[in-house]
């Protein structure tokens, strides 16, 4: 039963100063078809009949929040206002499809050219009346999800993943004919804007059960126009331990990745050992890298791509064992491209390039056991932030094979470089150094170059505590002056290495 006074304060304030002002609004979109399912809604959308940025912007004024254009085109404007701690978002706009006069359209036909008949439906916030005009109501009643014309698809084939969102989260039956359009209407998406497309993607990535909607996204053939690169996995055979081709091991490790957030997991990863990185690594994955878009959300991306070169690298040996040579270095130069295609900041396509280009460090690492300081002060040199991120993805990958369970091995390297992250950061991320490039050269009048690389050997001996004091890494360098000016080949080693950790893909 719909009650105004449950509405959120600021939106029953928009409501009421809309009303005194003149001018019919109506909620419309998800919010009103939330409302209805009695669930929880955080963007509240107005339809009216004049100018919405006008009013947005009214609004904005008096109930002291801030002020975006989203729309000048079609003067649709956004309302952002805190409330209890959070964002709310409220948006106004004109009818859509009005003249530049507001003339000639009514609520009806504004709903009309909604994508669904679930979100084709009005309310009138202050007496809940409700306008219904393409059967959305019913369509509720039955969890039927039914396009609200022939043309809809045709208008915005975005609408093809926001249908498949709302088939997942709001546990809707696509009806067959709705389903037919969206398949015919897949090509049409390679003629809208990446920008658009990317906010769609991750909103479609988002909610847990995301392998699930990918399948159905390769069913419509929508995966052919977005992810090509993805879809080249099918059929691409894998030696044991693996039991699927390239591209359904993807989704496999999508879906396990799931499985691992430590705010979630109940499958005993985050039990024992693990329990007490639970609070830092929900904290740490939950950190937004930029536009408050969160590490955890860019990892799912990076999890369903992470294999997205083994098309172009497999090999089959003499003795017959399928091998990827080379494809985390490929890969991390096809996931950069992908990102930028899809205008992914670029703070986003440095991350998701930096996760696949190391994805098989850790994996790596079990075969030494227990990893050394130096391995351990070495990975986080070289990943630093991302570290935690790519031990998680490396339990996603195994358990995305055919045993699809936790190796000891593997568990053991996690948990070493989950401790180094946490628990000491000053030794393995951040070392304090004892000596600067000065103090290296009043020391030792090396110069140029060799003054890094002594600075480096220095960090190293640091993180395995050969060091500890400021006496002892003078002695450090002065006895490491000699070794370093005769160890040329080696110089040249470790300046590849630097290179290679500045690497631009």
């Amino acid at each position: 039963m719909y009650n105004f006074s449950q509405l959120p304060t600021p939106v029953q304030q928009a409501a009421r100063f809309l009303h005194e002002s003149g001018e019919s609004a109506w909620l419309v979109g998800g919010a009103t078809r939330d409302i209805l399912l009695g669930r929880s809604v955080k963007d509240f959308d107005f339809v009216i009949a004049g100018d919405g940025l006008h009013w947005a912007r009214c609004i904005a004024r008096e109930l002291k929040g801030a002020f975006v254009a989203l729309d000048e085109e079609r003067l649709v404007g956004r309302v952002v206002i805190k409330h209890e701690g959070k964002p709310l978002w409220i948006d106004v706009a004109r009818f859509r499809g009005a003249s530049d006069q507001g003339d000639g359209v009514s609520l009806e036909e504004d709903l009309s050219l909604r994508d669904f008949t679930v979100n084709a439906i009005a309310l009138e916030p202050l007496t809940g009346s409700v306008v219904d005009p393409t059967g959305g109501g019913a369509d509720l009643g039955s969890a039927t999800l039914r396009a609200t014309g022939p043309r809809a698809f045709q208008d915005d084939p975005l609408r093809i993943l926001r249908g498949i969102r709302l088939h997942a989260t709001h546990h809707l039956i696509i009806e067959t004919a709705t389903w037919e359009a969206m398949r015919s209407s897949a090509p049409a998406l390679s003629g809208i804007a990446a920008e658009r497309v990317r906010e769609e993607w991750l909103q479609l990535l988002a909610p847990s059960g995301a392998m699930a909607r990918i399948a159905l996204l390769d069913d419509l053939k929508v995966l052919d126009v977005l992810l090509p690169e993805l879809v080249q996995g099918k059929g691409v055979t894998q030696s044991s331990p693996h039991s699927h081709d390239v591209f359904g091991h993807n989704l496999l490790v999508l879906d396990a990745i799931e499985g691992l957030w430590p705010w979630v997991e109940s499958g005993g990863f985050w039990q024992g050992e693990l329990a007490r990185f639970v609070e830092p690594m929900t904290t740490h994955l939950q950190e937004p890298l930029a536009h408050e878009l969160p590490r955890w959300l860019l990892l799912k991306h990076v999890a369903l791509l992470h294999d997205v070169a083994k098309p172009t690298t497999r090999t089959v040996g003499k003795d017959g064992r399928i091998h990827f040579y080379g494809h985390d270095q490929v890969g991390a130069k096809m996931m950069g491209e992908i990102m930028r295609r899809m205008k992914f900041s670029t703070a986003c396509v440095q991350y998701a390039e930096q996760v696949l280009f190391h994805h098989l460090r850790p994996l790596g690492l079990s075969q030494h056991l227990p990893p050394s300081d130096r391995s351990v002060y070495r990975f986080y040199r070289d990943v630093s932030h991302d570290g935690p991120d790519i031990a998680l993805h490396s339990m996603a990958d195994q358990r995305g094979k055919a045993f699809a369970t936790d190796r000891v091995e593997v568990v053991a390297v996690v948990t070493r470089l989950l401790e180094a992250y946490f628990e000491a950061p000053e030794r393995f991320v951040r070392p304090v150094p004892l000596l600067d490039g000065n103090d290296v050269m009043a020391l030792t009048n090396l110069r140029g170059p060799a003054v890094g690389i002594m600075l480096e050997r220095l960090r190293e001996a640091q993180a395995q505590q050969r060091i500890r004091t400021r006496a002892e890494a003078e002695r450090f360098v002065q006895r490491e002056k000699g070794n370093l000016q005769a160890g040329t080949s080696s110089k040249r080693g470790e300046r590849g290495e630097a290179s290679s950790r500045r690497r631009k893909f």
